[in-house]
């Protein structure tokens, strides 16, 4: 399987301000209004699974 084979159940783009969501400074919903993150496929929703699942080194 390569990069970009097969459904996705989220696929966002984010730039540095990101960082401030490591520490649950920027909560996921804010994030997407804000436009720190972008949603690009599916919902948007996901993305607060994906903050409790993945940490961003400072």
């Amino acid at each position: 399987m390569t990069r970009g084979d097969g459904p996705v159940d989220l696929a966002f783009a984010a730039g540095p301000g990101i960082r401030q969501r490591s520490p649950g400074e920027l909560a996921p919903d804010r994030a997407i209004s804000t436009g720190v993150v972008e949603v690009l496929r599916g919902r948007g929703d996901l993305l607060e699974r994906f903050a409790s699942t993945f940490h961003l080194a400072a």
